[in-house]
């Protein structure tokens, strides 16, 4: 499972900002497709796609406007799938995040494209889920939360507000 962060991508072409939208994307592909081609190309590529479809804006207007448009993230998904050759991924519609949704997805072996919304460590941030495990009473999401290059673990109880993208491998 790739693990690339927005640090990795920050300075790319002219530069970068609130791109956690399209670093998760990336890391959806590359789990999704595993290549050879270098991350930072599809990076270009997804970032690119969605300036075009205003999806995606390269920009932080006063902490309130730029990134990736939540509400078009699926047509986002879609549409930069089918132009890496991805054609048997089902992108399912954006849901209310429910730690039952999280953890019936995760179980059948789905990814999730997870939007935060004032998450107490990750604020308002977009993130891919690979899987979990349990420990005891309490079931952790395994993430690649586009920080660090290795995964993060959430306690299902903890995922607070946000929403989800189911994709189907």
């Amino acid at each position: 499972m790739p693990f690339c962060t927005t640090g990795q991508f920050a300075s790319v072409d002219k530069g970068y900002r609130r791109h956690c939208g399209p670093t998760a994307i990336t890391n959806a592909i590359l789990t999704l497709d595993p290549k050879e081609e270098d991350p930072k190309e599809i990076y270009e590529d997804v970032a690119r796609i969605g300036r075009r479809r205003l999806t995606y804006w390269n920009s932080d207007l006063f902490h309130l406007f730029g990134g990736t448009v939540d509400i078009l993230t699926p047509s986002y998904l879609r549409k930069v799938f089918r132009k890496e050759g991805i054609e048997h991924a089902r992108v399912l519609k954006r849901r209310v995040m429910k730690p039952e949704r999280v953890l019936e997805a995760i179980t059948k072996g789905h990814l999730l494209y997870i939007q935060f919304r004032h998450h107490k460590k990750y604020g308002n941030h977009h993130v891919i889920a690979y899987g979990g495990y349990e420990e005891g009473d309490q079931f952790y999401v395994k993430i690649a939360d586009g920080w660090k290059a290795s995964p993060s673990y959430i306690p299902l109880s903890e995922l607070g507000r946000g929403y989800i993208i189911e994709i189907i491998p």
